[in-house]
């Protein structure tokens, strides 16, 4: 098992899909995901690279490649769970063009981000309390308490819709074999949730299905008194297909390099199977030399190869 690495680290300073590999070649690595800003220009130099062997690529993040039109690379420039039918379209489009493209790469998986429920942002409001030291506050337990009432009242009506969305994209699934994950996002509104997550396993029984853990995700959502992160890692691991590898400064900053926050990594060393996905995702510029030491970090309290 072999640590790879998110493309959205590098791909805004390339216009070559060679150097883009290239540099991740440097680092040590022989296995990428693609992410959603994996542009046209660079897919024939990674197709390239791929056919060469001269790495290999584990997993796509919907969307991927950006879609021709699209304002900008953004994992939710389309979801599932939209009001608009138009937008709901285009995700299960999208969402299979990425899974055709998977199967074309020789990737076994795509994770993607599926929506949220209709209600405010007020995950926001909460992360900009708890950074001014007012976590667990009365204004914040106030805004927590609106916060879950309003998704509780408006969860039905997000699920019907990405329940829709995935029986249209799941033939393409059976036809191409990808699998499709569904990522954990640290929001409040998100959706699914944990127990959602729970939910869509069970109605479809299919291991084409399955649940992609973001440990940044998963360790702000405990941060801000959401959830038990490794106790629901833990209940929801039957399903897991990949991670995204990053660390957290609580209560909210990601897509740290690994040892440079406050995640506990040792608790969730070999709680993983052999085939599963495990991709860091340090954020986009992060030198390549601190790259490198989360790399070796990671390889060592997991127990990887290196």
């Amino acid at each position: 098992m072999q640590l790879s690495i998110s493309t959205h680290w590098n791909a805004y300073r390339h216009r070559s899909g060679e150097t883009l590999i290239e540099e991740v070649l440097a680092l040590g690595l022989t296995s990428v995901e693609l992410g959603y800003d994996t542009t046209m220009d660079l897919v024939p130099g990674i197709i390239k690279m791929v056919k060469d062997k001269s790495i290999k690529v584990g997993s796509l993040h919907n969307y991927c490649p950006l879609p021709i039109g699209a304002p900008k690379p953004h994992p939710e420039i389309f979801t599932f769970t939209n009001k608009d039918p138009r937008v709901r379209d285009s995700a299960v489009r999208n969402t299979i063009r990425s899974l055709e493209f998977a199967q074309e790469i020789g990737a076994t998986v795509v994770n993607t981000h599926c929506g949220r429920v209709d209600i405010p942002n007020h995950s926001g409001k909460l992360i900009e309390l708890a950074e001014k030291g007012k976590l667990f506050s009365e204004e914040y337990d106030r805004i927590k308490t609106k916060c879950m009432l309003q998704r509780h009242d408006g969860s039905a009506a997000c699920m019907d819709l990405l329940y829709n969305g995935l029986d249209a994209i799941l033939p393409s699934l059976q036809k191409t074999g990808i699998k499709l994950a569904f990522e954990n996002l640290p929001y409040w509104e998100s959706a699914p949730n944990e127990v959602e997550t729970e939910l869509i396993m069970e109605r479809y029984k299919t291991p084409l299905l399955g649940y992609w853990h973001d440990m940044g995700h998963g360790q702000i959502r405990q941060n801000m008194g959401f959830i038990d992160h490794k106790r629901w890692y833990d209940k929801l691991k039957p399903y897991l297909l990949g991670l995204h590898v990053h660390d957290v400064l609580p209560p909210a900053s990601d897509h740290m390099v690994p040892s440079t926050g406050k995640i506990n990594f040792a608790r969730f060393a070999g709680t993983f199977n052999s085939d599963t996905v495990l991709v860091l995702e340090p954020t986009p510029g992060t030198p390549a030399e601190e790259v490198k030491k989360g790399i070796a970090y990671i390889n060592e309290v997991w127990k990887l190869k290196g």
